[in-house]
Parts: structure tokens; C-alpha cells; sequence
């Protein structure tokens, strides 16, 4: 009894061995392999060595811990200009308060924030001393840079003879100054158009991504342009001392910009002649001898002749798809009709999907042309050569997941193989120790 439990342990770990663990090994290996080798660029912030940054001419907020009973600051020029600000319980500041923003200074839970500004026409940013309650600090008096900057325009796509679709794009506004800001939108005079992100404080640094919906019927495929929509950004605390309470709002540089409305199908070039449109692909790229699709659309206002040409392609007329969609009567209709050249394009068409599959039989580039009341539109269909050679792949140490499928299943596969030839060889092993024990038996026994 105790060798045939010995059996069964030995079997265990036979198991282990010969079947899990090349699976365990290939498939770790394999998701090793797949790992993304590419970096991202992180970027990071210079350490400038200030404790505190003044703008010239606009009101800075400064934070310090303190008692909120009294706190004092003294800000020194080398060249003799100065600025001093007390504060005493009972009594509230004192000192060049022509400079101090009382409204935006506060005391809560142990901190300070006091907003305070120098003189727009100091001729040094230099050499500057800060004295907070006793302690000397660091501090930078830099000239102000009131920068909203603007990046992306909008552009909006629309599929033909779509009713009551919407599309979305956006923009990006960067504070690039040191002076916080915020922005106003004006496109009241455009229709249909709506925003995700209204008026809000830009810090120096930050970004804001403002999204646009517009909702549009479209018709025939088209391009054109919508009332100028405008971004005027505002800064805070600029000092005025011939103003009611000093601080001013500031305007910036107004941007303005025509948004886009482009109707058709992505990755097609439109064309647009006086009695149609065309939309087609100037290029398309295919791998060695194989068989392609290329799509024209035609969009006709009245009556057009059509027909193809070729170069380096064959082709036959059942290769070629012509489907009309919507009329005069059945506006959602879509039907298909016979290649034949002879027969004009009638004008009542929405839209008209000429599609050709094709065989590339050269190494030369080919291409197929649309020809519309005699007017070309070709698309060159470029010719890739398959390159058998992997090395680049083998040294980029990337295994895609095609890959990785196959050598777990390989290992799967090989690890039951293996499995099933040891516990063969053993079995017939046991049963030829057994035969000679059973023999050895025998004779005894006789």
C-alpha cells in the first residue's frame, strides 16, 4: 500500500515538471516579450530658488503661517525703494495700504494669505529682500506677462444627408503669463452651437480643453465657414491707485476665429464642380499582389456621365458596385444599379457609391480614375513589398499577442505530448518490474 501511494506522489510531481511548469516559463516569457518598450517624456519644473514671486503692477497673493493677532511684512529694494504692511488686532493694517488688497486678505486656521503689489514702473526686478514677522525669505519681482494663448481651431464633420446630427471638437486655452486670468466666449450670432466649459480663473500654467457641439441637417457634401466666434481673456489685480479700490480688471488679446463645417466622408477628398461634388481617396496603399476596394462618391445636382479607367489593375464589369441612395420620391431609398457608362447619372440621386475591387498583378504602382462629364479624379494605389525578413521584430524584443497566443498554445500542446510519453515509458516500466516479480514468485512458490 505504501509504495502505491508513493506512486501517486511521484505522479504529482511528474505533473508538475513535465506539464505546468514549460507553461508557466513560455507564457511568462511571452508576456515579457509584449511589454511596450517606449518612454513617456515626463516634464518637470525648475527649482528657482524664490520663496515668493511678485508681478510688477499687479496684486500677488503670498501665504505664511502666523497668529492672526498681529503679523507684520517689509519688501526692500537695494536701491532704497520699500514697502511695509503691519497688522495688530483692534487696529487692521497699516502702512503703504495703497498696495495691499485688503478684500483678498485673509487669516484661517493658522495661514496667512495677504495680497499684495510694487509699482509697475520700478526700472530693477532685482535685488529685492522680503521680512516676514522677523524672517528674511527670497522672493523674485518679475515684470507682469499678461499671455492667454489659443491652440486648435474648431471643425466640425458631418456625414451627408444626416438631419438632427450633432458634432463636437474643441480648443485649448494656456495661461503662459504670470498673472491669473479667466476668459469670455461671444458667438451668440451662431445658431446651434453650445460649450462645455464657461468662464473660469486660468492660474499661470494652467489649461483649460473647451468643448463645442454643434447640431446641423446636412445635404450634399460641402465646405464652408460660420460666423466668427470670439475669446476675450481678462486679468486680475491690476494696480490702479486712481481707481476705486486699486484693483482693475484687465483685458488681453482678443482672439477670433470662422469654425469650419465640412460635410462629408472622413478621409475622403472633396471636390466640388458646378454641376457635382466628387469625394474620393488620392491614394491608397495595398502589400505585394493582392485585391483591393476603392470607393468613389458621387453627389450630382443634375444629370452626369460617368466612367472608369485603370492602369496596372484588371478588373471586369461585375467587379464594379454602383449603389444610388434616395430620390426625389424615396429620399432614404438605396438601391443598386448596373455599371454602364452609357447611362448618365440621373441629378434626382442624393448620392452615388461607385465601388471597384481590383487586382494588382505588377510591382508598379497603379492607380483607377473616376471620370465625371469629363473631369478626372484618380486614386494611385501604391504597391508595399512584403519583406520576409523579421529582424526587427526579433530585436525590438516586442511578441504581439498573435505570437503569444501560439506559444502557449505550443507549450500547452507540447507539455500534454511530453506528459503523455514519461507516463508511458513509466507505465511499461511498473508493468516490466511487475512481470519479473510476479516470475520471481512463481518460482518460489514452485
Amino acid at each position: 500500500m505504501m509504495k502505491k501511494k508513493k506512486n501517486r506522489i511521484d505522479d504529482y510531481y511528474l505533473t508538475l515538471l513535465v506539464f505546468v511548469f514549460p507553461i508557466i516559463l513560455v507564457f511568462g516569457t511571452a508576456l515579457g516579450g509584449a511589454t511596450d518598450l517606449s518612454t513617456e517624456e515626463v516634464t518637470t519644473s525648475e527649482n528657482d530658488d524664490y520663496d515668493y514671486k511678485l508681478v510688477q503692477g499687479y496684486f500677488t497673493e503670498i501665504s505664511y503661517s502666523g497668529t492672526g493677532s498681529e503679523t507684520s511684512i517689509e519688501l526692500t529694494h537695494a536701491g532704497g525703494t520699500s514697502y511695509n504692511w503691519m497688522y495688530s488686532t483692534g487696529e487692521g493694517w497699516s502702512g503703504d495700504i495703497d498696495y495691499l488688497d485688503q478684500d483678498n486678505t485673509t487669516f484661517s486656521e493658522g495661514e496667512w494669505t495677504v495680497s499684495i503689489a510694487v509699482d509697475p514702473n520700478l526700472p530693477d526686478v532685482d535685488g529685492w529682500t522680503m521680512v516676514i514677522d522677523g524672517e528674511e525669505h527670497d522672493v523674485q519681482v518679475a515684470k507682469a506677462e499678461t499671455r492667454i494663448g489659443k491652440r486648435g481651431s474648431l471643425r466640425f464633420l458631418f456625414e451627408p444627408h444626416t438631419i438632427g446630427a450633432t458634432s463636437t471638437d474643441s480648443f485649448r486655452l494656456v495661461n503662459n503669463g504670470n498673472v491669473p486670468g479667466w476668459f469670455r466666449l461671444n458667438y451668440d450670432h451662431i445658431d446651434n452651437l453650445d460649450h462645455d466649459v464657461d468662464a473660469e480663473i486660468l492660474l499661470p500654467g494652467e489649461t483649460v480643453e473647451i468643448n463645442f457641439t454643434y447640431q446641423f441637417d446636412s445635404s450634399n457634401p460641402r465646405i464652408f465657414e460660420l460666423s466668427t466666434l470670439s475669446v476675450q481673456p481678462y486679468f486680475f489685480g491690476r494696480l490702479d491707485l486712481a481707481a476705486e479700490g486699486n484693483v482693475v480688471i484687465t483685458p488681453g488679446v482678443e482672439y477670433t476665429e470662422t469654425p469650419e463645417v465640412r460635410v462629408g466622408y472622413e478621409n475622403f477628398e472633396l471636390e466640388e464642380r458646378d454641376t457635382f461634388f466628387v469625394q474620393y481617396k488620392p491614394s491608397v496603399d495595398v502589400d505585394g499582389d493582392d485585391i483591393g476596394s476603392v470607393t468613389f462618391y458621387v453627389f450630382p445636382d443634375e444629370d452626369v456621365l460617368y466612367d472608369l479607367e485603370s492602369d496596372k489593375l484588371t478588373y471586369s464589369k461585375e467587379d464594379v458596385t454602383v449603389r444610388v441612395r434616395g430620390t426625389e420620391d424615396y429620399p432614404e431609398s438605396i438601391e443598386e444599379i448596373d455599371f454602364d457608362p452609357k447611362e448618365a447619372l440621373r441629378g434626382e440621386y442624393n448620392e452615388v457609391q461607385i465601388n471597384v475591387d481590383y487586382r494588382t498583378h505588377h510591382e508598379e504602382d497603379g492607380y483607377l480614375v473616376l471620370i465625371v462629364d469629363g473631369e478626372s479624379f484618380r486614386t494611385v494605389i501604391n504597391i508595399n513589398p512584403v519583406s520576409d525578413d523579421h529582424a526587427d521584430d526579433d530585436e525590438s524584443g516586442v511578441v504581439d499577442e498573435h505570437s503569444s497566443t501560439i506559444y502557449f498554445g505550443g507549450a500547452i500542446i507540447g507539455g500534454v505530448i511530453l506528459y503523455a510519453m514519461v507516463r508511458t515509458s513509466l507505465v511499461k516500466e511498473g508493468q516490466s518490474e511487475s512481470k519479473k516479480k510476479r516470475k520471481k514468485k512463481s518460482k518460489r512458490n514452485t
